[in-house]
Formats: C-alpha cells, sequence, structure tokens
C-alpha cells in the first residue's frame, strides 16, 4: 500500500515538473487577459532584464493597448511572446485629412501613387463614377501614399494605403483639416501606432504572424528591448518604430517588408547586427544610423555588421559579411509545368503567408479565405494579396510546389 502511494506521488511529481517544463519551453507562461498579466507579475519576485519573466498571450489589437498598461506600471522585467490570431478580415475607412499642427490647410503629394504602376482607373457600377484605386506591383518595393506638405515644404502628415483603397484628391491638389482624401482599406491586425512605447519593462517581443505594418513609435523608447521578431507577412516598419532601443542588438528583416520608415531603428546604440532578407527594401532616409542604408543598397540581400562607431557611441560604419549573405541564396531556377497550379494546396513546410490556398485558371484565387491574384512571370510565381506580396521561384513535383525564396528560405505546399 505504501509503495503504491509513494508511486502514484512520483507520478505525480513527475507530471507536474513535465508541464513546467513544457511551459518554459514554449515560451513561458501562457496568460488570456491584461488582469491575469498583471495579477501574475505582482506574484513574482523581483528580477533584471537578463532573466525577465516570460509570457505567451493570445493578444487582440484592443487588448493590447491595456497589455501595455501593465508593462508600464510593474517593476518586473518581461519577455513577451504575442502569439496572437490569424488574419482573416480586413477593414474600411475614411482617410480624412487630420494633424496636430495649427495649418488649416496644406498640399497633397502623391508618393509611389503612379498611374498604370501603383494606380488604374475603375468605373464604379453603383454610381458610375470613374475612380483612382490603388495597386500594388508584385515585385517592386513600393508604399504607395500620401503625404501633405505645408507652405514650407514640410511633411504635416502621411496616409499609407493597402491595395483596393480608393483615392478621392489629386496630386498638387490644396485640401483642409476634414476634407476626405481617400476610403482607406487596411487589416484590422497592425502594431499600433505608440502600441508599447515607453514599455521599459520589456526584453523581447515576439510579433504574431498575421500583422502587416508596424505603426509610428510602437516600441520607441523600450530601452531594455534586447531582441524583437519580426514575422514574415508584415510589410512595413513605420516612422521611429523602434527609435531609442538602446538595448537592442541584432534584428532580422523579413522578405515581405517593403519599406522602413524615416528614424525606425535610429538612436538604436546597441545595434551591431542586422539582417535583410530582401533585396529591395526601401529604406528611408535615417532609418538606421550610420551608413547602413547606403551599404544595404549596395549590397542586397545579407546580414550587415558594425565596425566602427562615432564617439557617442551610435553606429557608423557598417559591412556585409560575405558568408552569411551568400549563404543558402536561391539558384534562380524554376521547374514543372504551370497548368499544376490550380488547385487547392495546402502548407506543409516552412513560414509561408497563408496556410491554406486555392488557385484559379484565371489568375485569381482565395489565401485563407482572403481573395488574391497570382501569375508566373520572368521564370517566378507571384502571389498580390490585398496587404502582401509573394514571390519566389518554384520547383512542381507530382503534387507538391516547392518555393525559394531571394534569402534561400523554402516554403512547400501540397496539393489537397
Amino acid at each position: 500500500m505504501k509503495k503504491s502511494i509513494f508511486a502514484a506521488f512520483l507520478i505525480m511529481l513527475t507530471v507536474v515538473f513535465t508541464l513546467s517544463m513544457a511551459s518554459c519551453l514554449d515560451g513561458g507562461k501562457s496568460l488570456n487577459s491584461a488582469e491575469e498579466l498583471k495579477a501574475y507579475l505582482d506574484s513574482q519576485p523581483a528580477n533584471t532584464p537578463d532573466k525577465p519573466i516570460k509570457v505567451t498571450m493570445k493578444a487582440d489589437v484592443p487588448m493590447r493597448s491595456k497589455i501595455a498598461d501593465v508593462l508600464r506600471d510593474t517593476d518586473k522585467y518581461v519577455s513577451l511572446n504575442l502569439t496572437g490570431k490569424e488574419l482573416t478580415t480586413i477593414k474600411e475607412t475614411d482617410a480624412t485629412a487630420d494633424w496636430e499642427s495649427d495649418v488649416e490647410s496644406g498640399t497633397v503629394r502623391y508618393l509611389d501613387l503612379n498611374m498604370d504602376r501603383t494606380l488604374k482607373e475603375e468605373t464604379n457600377k453603383k454610381t458610375g463614377v470613374t475612380e483612382k484605386i490603388v495597386v500594388k506591383s508584385l515585385t517592386e518595393a513600393l508604399q504607395p501614399r500620401i503625404s501633405i506638405f505645408n507652405d514650407e515644404d514640410q511633411i504635416i502628415t502621411t496616409y499609407i494605403f493597402g491595395n483596393n483603397s480608393v483615392i478621392y484628391v489629386n496630386d498638387g491638389q490644396r485640401v483642409k483639416k476634414g476634407e476626405q482624401l481617400a476610403m482607406s482599406v487596411y487589416l484590422l491586425n497592425i502594431i499600433d501606432a505608440e502600441a508599447f512605447k515607453n514599455c521599459t519593462s520589456l526584453t523581447s517581443i515576439t510579433i504574431p504572424k498575421g500583422e502587416t505594418r508596424i505603426g509610428d513609435y510602437a516600441f520607441y523608447n523600450c530601452k531594455n528591448l534586447t531582441s524583437v521578431t519580426i514575422p514574415s507577412g508584415v510589410t512595413s516598419i513605420e516612422q521611429e518604430t523602434f527609435a531609442d532601443c538602446t538595448s537592442l542588438t541584432s534584428v532580422t528583416i523579413p522578405n515581405s517588408v517593403t519599406i522602413i520608415f524615416y528614424k525606425a531603428f535610429y538612436d538604436c546604440t546597441s545595434l551591431t547586427s542586422v539582417t535583410f532578407k530582401r533585396a529591395d527594401t526601401h529604406t528611408v532616409g535615417f532609418c538606421f544610423s550610420g551608413d547602413l542604408g547606403k551599404k544595404y543598397g549596395d549590397g542586397g540581400i545579407g546580414t550587415y555588421t558594425v565596425t566602427e562607431k562615432y564617439d557617442n557611441g551610435h553606429p557608423k560604419t557598417w559591412t556585409k559579411q560575405p558568408d552569411s549573405s551568400n549563404k543558402n541564396v536561391s539558384s534562380g531556377k524554376s521547374s514543372g509545368k504551370l497548368s499544376a497550379f490550380p488547385g487547392r494546396w495546402r502548407l506543409i513546410e516552412g513560414d509561408g503567408d497563408a496556410k491554406n490556398v486555392e488557385l484559379f485558371k484565371d489568375g485569381t484565387g482565395t489565401a485563407d479565405g482572403s481573395g488574391i491574384t497570382w501569375k508566373v512571370e520572368n521564370g517566378r510565381f507571384h502571389i498580390l494579396h490585398p496587404f502582401y506580396t509573394f514571390s519566389a521561384y518554384y520547383n512542381v513535383t507530382g503534387s507538391t510546389v516547392t518555393f525559394t525564396q531571394d534569402d534561400g528560405e523554402v516554403i512547400k505546399y501540397q496539393k489537397k
């Protein structure tokens, strides 16, 4: 009898230990609300940035602001994994001229908005009015947007548009506050502007797959942030998103990012390694300290490290690392019959943007329920989703297609 009780006790300990280890391995304590996060952090002993409390949370956009409030108030250091939710919906909203300046009007200027390139004219079947519709090229690193300039030729504000947005104003047009500029289509799953600004307790962040944009100042002044995981699918990193994150040491820019805005990683004095997985990401002036923008423009895909700093500790000179930049880079060859593409496909390997894809013969299709267009051009397979693009070499073998991206990343789909 005693042996049975002792054996049961050992089994119970083993189960508890196993569950505890599993919690550690999958990124830490799994929590479901900001209230749970606060209670859990309050129950933990004091810690240091090098020994953060690991937390995994499924958090939709409204919950994130509450999580950020908890992080700003706590005296504990936290490693946060936002597993998030798969992207399934989009939202339409009116983009209205508005800015903080006292200036009452400004001049519209199109940026990366060009007819027959990122704009098309189409007659609205309901109203009969000819509209200008945003349609981003499949293969170009462009970010269609409108900026409003004051009389001193300074930018007052900027609006970024996804595919299918309708532009109501003309390039060079004078507009007043409150005037409608466009019907903007955008994803619900974005990291909002200033979402985690001044969260000095944050030591690492895993951004969930499905996000397409990281907003202005989203992680500004997170001084203890040492690492960030940016998922494939993010297309733009906005103005000063990670500025003044003085502990951030390295970052990888995924193949999906087409543009990095002004001072996005400026004043990141500890940042010494940046890996680009796309050859033509547009880097707006001073998005990184030092000469990284120019070096990347010349060198393309690869890892760049700091080889010289200014006296104030800011990165000055960056150098491309040849070994890492050449490793696993695609050979640039495609093979297989194009007639195999139409049909239903499921992701079986790699970090694909969609788990389930259906392609039709007319060049349209769906990706996890969202409408897409697709084509094979210049030996590459291209998908245009309303909020991201995908371009890769392909190899069709039987019921499997293997996509190889420019950085060598491999994604496999199997026909259903």
